[in-house]
């Protein structure tokens, strides 16, 4: 989120990949505790590896603006502060 209170492309990706792990969480957990409804809640791999490598992706990002940052400041504060 930005000073005025907009949301970033940053945020907006935050935001679809924890709406879409919640979605995702939600149906392996029925699978693992239920274990024979398993054919009405298949684990969908690809979309679990989608979402994984998503979040890697968002993750890194956010990671090298924060590095870049504390380079080009020298400050080093936590990446909360540096945004």
């Amino acid at each position: 989120m930005n000073n005025e209170g907009v949301i970033d492309e940053q945020g907006k990706e935050f935001k679809a990949i924890v709406a879409n792990g919640l979605k995702l969480g939600a149906s392996l957990a029925m699978v693992e505790h239920i274990p024979w409804l398993r054919w009405l809640f298949p684990l969908e791999e690809k979309a679990f590896a989608k979402h994984g490598e998503r979040r890697d992706r968002l993750t890194r990002a956010i990671i090298e603006e924060h590095t870049a940052t504390r380079l080009k400041t020298g400050e080093r504060g936590n990446i909360l502060q540096m945004h």
